[in-house]
Formats: C-alpha cells, structure tokens, sequence
C-alpha cells in the first residue's frame, strides 16, 4: 500500500480508483500501481473490495486500518443492540485481511498495568457482542457503567451516617458469609426485628449493598492478587465447569499454592459465565483472560479438571502447563463403566432397601443380611440411574423383589471388591494434594490387572453425554424378575481391568511420581520396581539442576564470587568445597533419609528443614500444592445455586467471590 502514498491527495486517489473501477483488465494501472495490479489480476472481485475500502479511508484523510466509531457502532448494531454501546470505549475498529478476505475487527484497547493496550482480536459477527461483554468482565473486570445514587438518612432520631455506613458494611458482610438473599431487607418480619433490635438503624436499600458488594470486591481482588504475587512461586489450579440452575454455564477457577512459609493457601480466582456451547476454544479463550487478569499466567504448574473432553482439551491446548484428570471423577466413572452389568441387581437391592428403612419394615432373618450396610459401599459411588426415584412405600412390591441368597452373596463380593475405592474417596474428601494418590491408584491398579482386557469393549465416549443420555433411561430399568449372577463378578472384575487401563495408562510415568519422591512420607517410592525407582530420581537430579539456576540469589552470587576472589591465591582454597559440590550432595541426602510417619505432616517436615534442602525445598513448594481433584469447586457451585435468583445474575459471582475468599482477608471491608 506505500506505492499509494503519492496518490493521497483525496482528488488524486478518487480519481485513480475510479479509473481501477471501471477498468475490466487491472493490468492498464500497472504505471500506477504495479503490487497492486499483480495481486489482484486474478481477483478482480477482491480487488475491487480492496479499492472501495481504501478509497473511503484515503477520502476520510485516514491512511491506517482503523475505521471510525460511528461506523463501528453501525456495525454493532448490526448484531447487537443501543444496551450495548457502552463497550465502544475499550474497543476500536480495525480492518484486516484474514483468508483473502477483507474483514471488519474489534481490538480491545484496555490497557494493562504496563500501560499497553489488550489488543485481544474479535471479527464483527453475530456473536461480537457477547465475546466482547465476556472478555471484559473476565480479563479486565469491566462491566456495564453502574451509577448508585447515596442512600440518605433523612428521619431523625437514626445512627449519624458514619455509624449506618459502617453497620450497613456488617449487615452486608452478614448476608454474604451466610449465603442470605438480599430479598432480606425487604421482608417486613425481619425489619420489624431488625427495627426492635435497634431503632436508629435504617434499614439499607438494595442500591447500597450493591455498592457495597462491588466495593468489597474490587478491594479484595487487589489484596489477593497482591498476596498472590507476594508469596506464590508456583501455582496449581481446579478448574471445572457447571450448569447452574439459571441455565447459564459457569467456569470455576480454584488457585492452590504453598508460600515460603510452606503453608497452603486455596483462593477462589473466579466463577466465570461460558457461552454455550461450552466448546474447547470459548473455554480456553474465558480461562486465559481470568489468568492475565490476575497477572499469574507465567506461575501456573498444573491444572486438575474432569475428564470431560472440551474442558480437557482447552488445557492441553495451553503452553507450559500440566493438565491431571480429577481423581475422584475418574475414580467415579471406572466405578459406573464396571458395575454395568450388575445394574438391575443394584436397583433391586437399593428398593429394597429403602422399603425397609422407610417402612420400618424388618424380620429378623433380614438382620443376617443387613442389607443397608452391605450396600452402603456401592450406593455411596455416584452413579447416572437416579435410584432414589425407584423407592415407594409399597410393601407388597418389596415383598416381590426379595434378594436371593445369590444377589445377596453377590453384593457382598461387590462390598469387597469396592472398598479400597471407597477409602480412596473418603481420603480425597480432605482435598489431598497429588503425592499420596500415585501410589494407591497403582495400587489399585495392580490388584485388578488381568491380561483378558482386550477381550472386553467398553463405551468411553465423553461422559457428559453419556448422563444426558443415562438421565433419559432412568425409569426403563426393570427390577420385578431376579438376577442371574452366573459369572456377573467376574464380569464386574474385568471391566474394572479395562476401565483402570483406559483412564489410569500413565501412572507409572515418572513425571507423575516425582509427586510422590518429594513427599517424606512415601518418598522411597516402594509401590514401583527398582528400575523404575531409579528411573524416578534420574529425573529428580535433572530437574534439581534446571530448578538450582532458578532458585539462587543474587546475594549467593556475590558473595560465592567475593569468596572466589578472596581465596583464589590461598592454600586454604583447597579447603573450601565448591558450591555446586554441596548442592549436589543435596538430592542424594534427601534420599537417604528415613521416610516418615502417614499421619505426620510433610508440610511441616519441609518447612524445618528449608535451610537444609534450600533448592529441594522450592521445588517440593512446587508439586506438593498440586491438587488431585477439581472437588474443591462442588461447595463454589453449591453456593451458586444457592445464591443466584433472577435479580442478581451479575452480583452473585461477586458475592460467591467474597463469602469463598473470606478465610484469606482480615476484613472484607477495609473500613469496618
């Protein structure tokens, strides 16, 4: 385009792009414009899209790719509507060639804290608008301009207005950390209460907690992300997605990270709106404006998630970033794949069950069987058949159902066969890191392995439409007829076999156990062969290195080359083992010492013994906050449901936001 750099003249360049126009062969203008002509010889309907848009620009004296904001906002009305206009000031309009095609763009230009524009990238399309919205609320927290007119205390005999302020701040910490409805304040029973508590409290209006709430908020980001930046070498993250009970999608983000103290900390980073469809691409492009938001991108180590295939595949998709399956979902969908063929069985004994306990309806040969406790087990595991919809109060039907002595037999083995899953759930309940969960699965693992597993087919599409699917079948299970048990628990063995295989092939990646040799617990690795033990601190000693250039200071660099100067020229230099030497020794001694107890802390252990292991100790910070499920997020999405109502489908993220970070702020309000 420089060669029209002599054409800018607006009577020049009208006139030489007319006479392109109405020429059918662009060759005539190569004395013009040769680049020009060349390009688009073959094209004539590109080339003439090209000129009119260049035309209108070097008429308008604008010699960029930026077109102005009344045509901007033409095109947004396009797709969107006037509710919308507000985003046209962190936005500016831009023309690029993608594909052969000339094509109108949106570039944010917010700009970050080093002062340089976002220029995250959108085309004007029907979804501009809703990508637009979505990415300022998740990269730079702006929303649609909220004007909250100050409430007034006009009656007399109330509290001065510094004291209502602050009583309004501890009311609106109250209706946060309690999950209450905002609604509260309108209910005439409570402000009677309320009002015979404290006469000269005024009541607030929904306007002021809504101040409030935005206020705290934007106060405790800063303070987290702050904190964050302050103490945070490495970062792992829960990452999981829900459909809340509005019917919007959510992505929820849990950051766990262990600080220079060794001590754990869990900050909720964000409950982010999803557009559906919840594909890879709007998954990732909402997760990486939530991590440049909070600045952490750059620390992140590892993200724990469902195996849900979009949301996985997003965090593959990502650069220097480890992505782990959910242990506990992976665990629930082995346990649903396997005990397929033994589904009917379950359903007869889970009605069974429940007839006796809600009838209170039980003989006494009934008590050998203990039915309740012999299901417990396998009732306990999630599972897609909503058998609480089979119990009734039908006595004559429970009655017809009765457990044989060979479904009663079964479902014992089942008990058996399912408790060390079960012990594994009950552990993960605490939210344990990753170090103790390689060796119990391989554990697992190894006690169903059979060599028959490739006799067996099983159905591992993703398992999110597999519950739809599941969800729809509920009630077409037949439980009237007994069950033949004829080798159904070899059946349920097997696909546990096949199962294990499918979702747990890496487990003796060493990689993954390097979770486990950093913990003093279990760091002599005796769950794996010798050969792959050695295998494992190979790779300890390789990334002890890489780690070694990061972790030492510039102080230890000086003064290790005052101390060089210094003894240079001296026989004591001789003496004096080089600094690598020690460091060498370090991973070597680290294993040479005697494991700990389970029930003892190895957060603790390393937090004594950071002067001893000085590089050890950064890196055990590193894998020892990894999370092994994404779990963490079930209570964030609790609170969702509980807290969303059609009033606030913006204020409750805010208010989820707050009432999960409260444990990591001494106030919510820096002013109470």
């Amino acid at each position: 385009m420089d060669n029209w750099r002599p054409y800018l003249n607006i009577a020049g360049a009208l006139l030489s792009i007319v006479s392109f126009l109405t020429d059918p062969n662009p060759d005539c203008v190569i004395d013009v414009s040769p680049e020009i002509s060349r390009l688009y010889k073959d094209d004539y309907d590109r080339y003439e899209a090209t000129v009119r848009e260049w035309t209108r620009k070097y008429a308008m004296g604008d010699y960029s790719s930026i077109f102005d904001e009344e045509q901007l906002l033409d095109a947004l009305y396009s797709v969107g509507n006037a509710a919308d206009e507000w985003i046209l000031k962190y936005w500016k309009g831009e023309t690029k060639e993608i594909n052969g095609t000339l094509c109108k763009l949106m570039v944010c230009i917010v700009k970050d804290s080093d002062d340089s524009p976002c220029g995250k990238t959108y085309v004007i399309s029907d979804e501009l608008i809703k990508n637009a919205i979505i990415h300022l609320i998740n990269c730079h927290n702006i929303t649609k301009p909220k004007t909250f007119k100050k409430q007034q205390v006009l009656e007399p005999n109330k509290h001065p207005e510094d004291k209502q302020e602050k009583l309004w701040k501890l009311f609106t910490d109250w209706i946060i950390d309690d999950s209450q409805s905002i609604n509260a304040i309108t209910n005439p029973r409570f402000n009677q209460f309320i009002y015979n508590l404290d006469p000269a409290f005024v009541m607030p209006c929904q306007e002021t907690i809504n101040s409030i709430v935005y206020e705290s908020y934007n106060s405790s980001f800063l303070q987290l992300q702050q904190f964050i930046k302050n103490n945070a070498t490495s970062i792992s993250l829960a990452v999981d997605i829900w459909t809340v009970k509005n019917s919007q999608g959510y992505l929820g983000i849990t950051c766990s990270f262990l600080d220079k103290k060794f001590e754990l900390h869990e900050i909720t980073l964000d409950i982010a709106y999803i557009k559906y469809p919840y594909t890879s691409e709007y998954i990732l492009d909402a997760f990486e404006d939530i991590l440049s938001r909070w600045k952490i991108r750059d620390l992140i180590f590892t993200i724990t998630t469902t195996n849900r295939s979009n949301i996985k595949k997003a965090i593959l998709d990502m650069e220097n970033v480890n992505w782990l399956g959910c242990t506990s979902h992976t665990l629930q969908l082995i346990i649903e794949k396997s005990i397929k063929p033994a589904e009917v069985l379950i359903a007869r004994a889970k009605y069974y069950a429940d007839c006796l306990k809600q009838n209170e309806f039980l003989e006494e040969d009934n008590e050998k069987i203990n039915s309740a406790e012999l299901l417990q087990t396998v009732m306990n595991f999630p599972t897609q058949w909503d058998f609480e919809n089979l119990a009734k109060k039908d006595l004559i039907k429970s009655e017809k159902i009765r457990l044989t002595q060979d479904e009663e037999k079964l479902i014992q083995e089942l008990k058996s066969i399912l408790d060390p899953f079960s012990e594994i759930i009950e552990l993960l309940k605490g939210n344990c890191t990753y170090s103790l969960i390689s060796p119990l699965l391989l554990e697992i693992k190894n006690k169903f392995y059979s060599e028959d597993v490739n006799t067996v087919e099983i159905n591992f599409e993703d398992e999110g439409q597999e519950a739809k699917d599941s969800n729809k079948n509920n009630y077409r299970i037949q439980i009237n007829e007994p069950v033949d048990c004829t080798g159904l628990i070899d059946k349920i063995k097997l696909n546990l076999s096949v199962a294990i295989d499918h979702y747990w092939k890496d487990l003796l990646d060493p990689n993954l156990i390097l979770f486990s040799i950093l913990d003093p617990r279990i760091k002599r690795l005796s769950f794996i062969s010798t050969s792959k033990r050695y295998e494992v601190e190979n790779l300890l000693h390789e990334k002890y290195k890489e780690m070694k250039s990061v972790t030492e200071t510039k102080t230890n660099h000086i003064n290790e080359n005052e101390q060089k100067q210094k003894r240079t020229n001296s026989i004591l230099a001789s003496l004096k083992k080089s600094s690598s030497t020690i460091r060498a020794v370090e991973v070597s001694e680290y294993l040479h010492l005697e494991e700990i107890d389970l029930d003892s802390n190895p957060f603790t252990w390393w937090k004594e013994r950071k002067e001893k292991f000085p590089i050890l100790y950064h890196f055990a910070i590193k894998y020892l906050s990894v999370y092994a499920t994404s779990t963490i997020n079930e209570k964030l999405f609790s609170d969702i449901n509980n807290s969303i109502y059609k009033n606030n489908s913006e204020l409750f993220k805010y208010l989820i936001f707050l009432k999960q970070n409260n444990k990591n702020l001494e106030s919510i309000n820096n002013n109470v």
